[in-house]
């Protein structure tokens, strides 16, 4: 009591009247979380033995939140899931890294044709891009969406395993008789109801985000180019982009309104706005976009990430249940980031 009460009368002359007691929490439980945590992201890296790209969402449909029609088909479906998704796994590994190096030429070539569509004068140097020109740079743009293209093609066999593997076991864990033979599964039936509809909303606006990163790259690579004196034309296009950018955001934020924050945190009253976009910047807000769009989307992965995570910490119980014991741990390098 004596720590506690030194402690509450150091943060009260620290931070005055925006102090709360209820910002102080047990040194003891906070490592607890922390630890919880760290279970949860190992688990998630053992369910499918390495990293998914994170803005490929396995989806998992409305059906996941009630029990299979036919319990025991559906069993059958998991076991044939998850040695498809794991038979698929050696032709899986080393596509998400080359996937992910094709969607970096293709950001950074959408960032040089919108330079030049708008007169800016590039020397072949910066361009960094054959002689420089739109057509090489076109070349190289249209050919790294080719790449995606096929990329995604076969990493879909490997994922759509992995997804089915997943929503079966979740859907197994609404059936009664499941959940009575885990320990708690009652109680984590509702939360894990909770989650899911989490989940379905934040992998929905995680899918959408590519286009979205597409514009804000254009508006910062433009903006940085602008110089003293820009033209009419750059201008317009500038605020154009800001107010797509803004209409996106506003968007999203709308989406996540009064949907409760599901994991622990130092203020009781969090939500997903309040976690993911607590504020819209003002439109012409230049900085106030930057800023918040970068935030947003940290937010929205690390969010992402926690919500997988516990859902297959619920799932590996499920599969547990009817013996099929976990995967083992995976090396340190395919840990999610």
């Amino acid at each position: 009591r004596i720590c506690r009460r030194m402690t509450v009368d150091f943060y009260e002359k620290l931070m005055g009247d925006d102090f709360k007691k209820k910002m102080l929490h047990p040194v003891w439980k906070l490592i607890a979380g922390r630890k919880a945590e760290e279970e949860a992201g190992k688990t998630l890296d053992r369910y499918f033995q390495i990293h998914v790209p994170i803005d490929r969402p396995l989806p998992l449909d409305e059906d996941t939140l009630s029990p299979p029609a036919k319990p025991r088909e559906a069993l059958h479906l998991l076991r044939d899931a998850r040695e498809e998704m794991l038979g698929e796994l050696k032709d899986y590994r080393g596509l998400p890294e080359r996937y992910d190096h094709a969607k970096q030429v293709m950001h950074s070539t959408v960032e040089l044709m919108g330079l030049l569509e708008l007169g800016f004068d590039l020397k072949p140097e910066e361009v960094g891009i054959g002689d420089g020109s739109k057509k090489a740079v076109r070349e190289k743009h249209d050919r790294a969406q080719v790449a995606i293209k096929q990329l995604a093609t076969k990493m879909l066999v490997f994922e759509s395993a992995a997804s089915t593997r997943l929503a079966t076991a979740l859907q197994l864990l609404q059936v009664p008789k499941v959940a009575h033979a885990i320990g708690g599964g009652e109680d984590m039936q509702i939360e894990i109801r909770e989650i899911i509809r989490h989940a379905r909303k934040i992998s929905g606006i995680i899918s959408g985000l590519p286009s979205f990163r597409i514009q804000y790259r254009k508006l910062a690579i433009l903006f940085s180019r602008l110089g003293k004196r820009p033209s009419r034309r750059k201008v317009r296009t500038l605020i154009e982009q800001m107010m797509g950018i803004h209409k996106r955001m506003q968007t999203i934020h709308d989406e996540l309104f009064d949907e409760r924050y599901p994991f622990d945190h130092s203020d009781d009253s969090m939500t997903l706005q309040k976690f993911v976009l607590p504020v819209v910047p003002h439109p012409a807000d230049l900085q106030g976009l930057v800023i918040m769009t970068e935030y947003m989307v940290e937010r929205l992965f690390i969010l992402q990430v926690r919500l997988f995570s516990r859902l297959t910490q619920a799932a590996e119980r499920v599969e547990s249940t009817f013996g099929l014991e976990p995967l083992p741990d995976v090396k340190e390098k395919s840990t999610v980031q």
